[in-house]
């Protein structure tokens, strides 16, 4: 843990070492593969920028205001891509089930999960219908 002097702005540290370029220096000394490690002799002997601490609060602000616009457009982006996926999971069920003839003539399947099937379509029992390969 580490914890900023009064000339670093918290939030400008805690950026920094989020920073591709930091996190890539540290990612090329570490060592141990199951959980990997870093000298802190190293790191603590990485350059850091330093501006003035007014400098450092007006950026740590400025990424605080971006990547909370990012971060809800991800959120966004994620709420439409599991609506897609539900409309892509209907599709494909749709089509297994119903065909793709809107005006075929149904009929029973006679199994509950399945519902109507297309008239002409048959139902059999999976093992009838595939050769299982060990």
């Amino acid at each position: 843990m580490l914890r900023p002097t009064n000339q670093v702005h918290e939030g400008f540290l805690r950026y920094s070492m989020v920073s591709r370029d930091f996190v890539r220096m540290v990612d090329s000394s570490t060592y141990g593969s199951k959980m990997p490690r870093a000298s802190w002799n190293y790191i603590g002997n990485l350059p850091m920028l330093l501006p003035e601490y007014e400098e450092q609060h007006t950026i740590a602000r400025f990424l605080d205001h971006k990547t909370a616009q990012t971060d809800a457009l991800i959120a966004k982006k994620e709420a439409l891509l599991e609506k897609l996926t539900e409309k892509r999971t209907a599709l494909i069920s749709h089509a297994f089930t119903k065909g793709l003839d809107p005006q075929a003539k149904m009929k029973d399947s006679g199994v509950e999960w399945l519902g109507e099937v297309p008239e002409h379509w048959e139902v059999k029992r999976l093992k009838f219908a595939v050769m299982l390969i060990n």
